[in-house]
């Protein structure tokens, strides 16, 4: 008697587990469509981005490219003021 009820349950608990595997691999497959998704806008906001630059100024925009992926703007720095030249006078 205790064999088949040691059986019963451990049929249970398999058929819960491949229902969480099946359920984890939907889950897992939505996240990675989703993710496809959005790599697939951000490629498009990029090209447009590169084409509205061009188009406001130009091919000289493109020099601009390493400063793209750039978010927060910082001060420029300022020069170091050299000692005052003395006159030759």
């Amino acid at each position: 008697m205790k064999s088949r009820a040691l059986r019963r349950l451990l049929l249970a608990e398999r058929e819960a587990a491949a229902s969480a595997v099946a359920e984890l691999t939907g889950q897992l497959q939505q996240a990675r469509t989703g993710l496809v998704a959005k790599t697939l806008e951000l490629e498009k906001l990029k090209v447009q981005l590169a084409k509205l630059r061009r188009m406001a100024f130009g091919r000289s925009s493109e020099k601009l490219e390493p400063w793209a992926g750039r978010t927060t703007c910082s001060p420029a720095p300022t020069p170091a003021r050299s000692a005052p030249r003395p006159s030759t006078r």
